[in-house]
């Protein structure tokens, strides 16, 4: 059984925008891929074999949420076996019918559990949004359009599915009127209202196309896509270290008490998630209270009680011994993929096994104090450029 098909493969370009990242890492022939196939292949054999057909049935899913998920329990199985851990797979715990991720035991009997979750700070709503408008994206990357490429400048997002037909199109129709060497000479008027451009609105999406000319030498030649780039001017607020949060907390008491630490190995997949997300997720978010009644006016840093381990009633989920975050860990990125051990301070079961020589960060006199470690480069012994 293997993760990928044993196919011939002659596609060397890049993945569409509304492509599931599995079907592109099965089809591509691009030499980086094919070894992340080969690497992930490799862990893949060394995976219990009892449980192989449930972990590829997820890699393989058409739904990234699923692919990446088997990914990342994945690449936490074969984890423990670099730092020699025995582990064993949705062990059977006292008391409850649910079984997490990981048992890993140790031969200093250093044993612990460990869940691998996901957390992304995208809406299913938000996912079907952009699920719409990749639709509409490949389908006009698939259009002919020999003297031009577009740009396009997205604001908003559609509430429900566009035509692609209809936009691909209402584009072509604009475009065959269009002489590239004089579009050419407006462009370099810099004067960008004077550049032809459309507008095409549907259900809360507005799309402005402007035609960009290709170079004599480009034109006519054969499969180019014809977006060249995509402005989106959608506002949104990002807010990676609620998701981070809620991601832990629907997993804190999930087994009841256990008989080991429990570690929560979270792949945060938000947009530029940065320490001070994590912080917020894990002690509440930074806040400023400010004195504005009588007397000296003194402002005073501190946390609102609206993280994992300081919530309302103050400490809480003590049954979480330390949490594992990389943000994000994909396929392409393991060697260069940011990830740091995060010690809960009140714990009611230290960890201190084998994961420490990962990067960690260690209750120290009311703070959490950085400790240097191991990248997964080193462990996976995979160079910084890997896969290129």
């Amino acid at each position: 059984m293997t993760l990928f098909d044993d196919i011939a493969r002659d596609y060397d370009g890049p993945a569409l925008y509304n492509e599931p990242k599995f079907a592109y890492y099965n089809r591509s022939n691009r030499e980086a891929i094919g070894r992340i196939r080969h690497l992930l292949e490799e862990w893949f054999l060394h995976y219990p074999v009892d449980h192989q057909t449930e972990l590829r049935s997820k890699f393989r899913s058409d739904i990234n949420a699923h692919h990446y998920s088997a990914f990342f329990e994945l690449i936490i199985y074969e984890l423990l076996l670099r730092l020699n851990y025995k582990v064993t797979i949705h062990p059977d715990i006292d008391g409850s019918e649910r079984k997490p991720d990981f048992l890993a035991e140790s031969s200093k009997c250093e044993s612990f559990y460990i869940e691998a979750v996901l957390a992304t700070d995208k809406s299913a709503r938000e996912i079907a949004e952009e699920a719409r408008m990749g639709e509409v994206y490949d389908a006009l990357n698939r259009m002919e359009s020999p003297n031009f490429f577009i740009e396009m400048e997205i604001i908003g997002a559609p509430k429900t599915p566009p035509s692609a037909k209809k936009i691909k199109a209402f584009l072509a129709n604009q475009l065959k009127h269009l002489n590239p060497d004089d579009i050419a000479a407006l462009w370099q008027s810099d004067d960008r209202e004077k550049v032809p451009h459309w507008n095409y609105e549907h259900d809360g999406w507005k799309i402005i196309f402007y035609p960009i000319p290709k170079s004599p030498k480009g034109r006519s030649k054969p499969g180019s896509r014809p977006i060249g780039v995509i402005l989106n001017g959608k506002f949104s607020v990002l807010d990676s270290h609620s998701a981070i949060r809620d991601t832990i907390i629907a997993k804190a008491n999930r087994y009841g008490k256990l008989e080991w630490p429990y570690v929560i190995a979270v792949n945060a997949l938000g947009e530029d998630v940065k320490n001070i997300d994590i912080m917020n997720a894990l002690f509440g978010e930074e806040q400023i209270v400010a004195n504005f009644g009588w007397g000296p006016k003194k402002h005073k840093h501190t946390r609102a009680r609206n993280g994992v381990w300081i919530g309302e009633p103050g400490i809480q989920y003590t049954g979480i011994s330390a949490i594992l975050i990389a943000h994000p860990l994909l396929p392409y990125n393991i060697p260069k993929a940011p990830i740091r051990l995060y010690h809960n301070p009140w714990a009611r079961k230290k960890y201190s096994s084998n994961l420490t020589c990962l990067p960690q960060s260690v209750p120290q006199e009311n703070r959490l104090e950085p400790i240097e470690g191991k990248p997964l480069g080193a462990i996976f012994n995979l160079s910084p450029e890997w896969p290129g």
